[in-house]
């Protein structure tokens, strides 16, 4: 889910810096008093968002020091700065793609001021030397002027979510296989439709191990999307397998869809090899 649904998504990534602001201030240093209502104060927990390593510190010796702010508008490469700074600069410079004529911001600009690098008392406590386990050491004043982020505490979760539904081409596949014969590989292609609204995040599961799901994740975009479905294909392999007729299934579910998991049966019958030309028993 969370590498399919941009929701998802978001809130995973929320959790995690979350999770980071609270490592302070055993093991990450403070800006100001470590007020969470100002954006300057989540210098450390967005640093440490994408590794609190050296190769996010900014006086790490591959960045200028004079380099100028982000602006996040593909003028800069990214290489020369370090992740806190991207974000920060993104924050303040959204980008604009153009669609059409509209070249309309994906965000409003938040504003945030960075620690200023060439402050001695910024510069002593961000020393190198100071990138211990113990961090302590590298707690800085707040960055002046210092900013709220305005936007609303709000939310409609059919929205973010819509209303999507799970339903399947087909429920039901049948294949038939030589004993042993590797090459002969039996495929069914099946169309993941979404007759709901939003995107539908699915996941593909079979059940025993000679099923095979050639895709086991993937997005089906409801009618206000677009009404775009998604495919996988189930493939199943007789090699090392008894004659006879094996049944098995394979879920597919999407846990916050209506009409989830719907379950594909499948049957596999595994003929012997006659040795007579053309006929095969089961």
């Amino acid at each position: 889910m969370v590498g399919s649904h941009y929701a998802y998504n978001i809130a995973r990534g929320t959790l995690i810096l979350g999770d980071k602001w609270n490592a302070a201030p055993f093991f990450r240093p403070i800006v100001g008093d470590g007020n969470p209502s100002l954006v300057e104060d989540w210098y450390y927990a967005i640093w440490s968002y994408h590794g609190f390593s050296i190769s996010n510190h900014p006086l790490n010796a591959e960045y200028d020091m004079l380099r100028a702010p982000y602006r996040c508008d593909g003028s800069q490469s990214r290489a020369d700065y370090p992740y806190q700074e991207l974000i920060y600069g993104c924050m303040n410079n959204p980008p604009q793609p153009i669609v059409g004529s509209d070249r309309t911001p994906l965000w409003p600009a938040q504003p945030a001021t960075l620690p200023d690098l060439t402050s001695e008392q910024v510069y002593k406590a961000m020393s190198l030397d100071n990138f211990l386990f113990n961090t302590a050491g590298m707690d800085i004043p707040r960055p002046e002027p210092s900013h709220t982020d305005s936007t609303p505490l709000t939310g409609d979760r059919s929205l973010i979510l819509g209303a999507p539904q799970l339903s399947l081409s087909v429920t039901d596949v049948s294949f038939e296989l030589v004993k042993d014969d590797t090459s002969s590989t039996g495929v069914e292609s099946v169309e993941v439709l979404n007759p709901g609204t939003g995107p539908l995040a699915w996941m593909a599961n079979p059940s025993d191990a000679w099923i095979s799901v050639e895709r086991s994740q993937g997005v089906a975009l409801g009618g206000d999307l677009g009404n775009t479905p998604a495919a996988f294909s189930i493939s199943v392999n007789a090699e090392n397998m008894d004659a006879g007729v094996y049944e098995g299934t394979v879920s597919v579910l999407s846990p916050y869809s209506s009409g989830s998991p719907v379950t594909i049966r499948v049957r596999l019958t595994v003929y012997e090899r006659s040795f007579i030309p053309g006929i095969s028993k089961s």
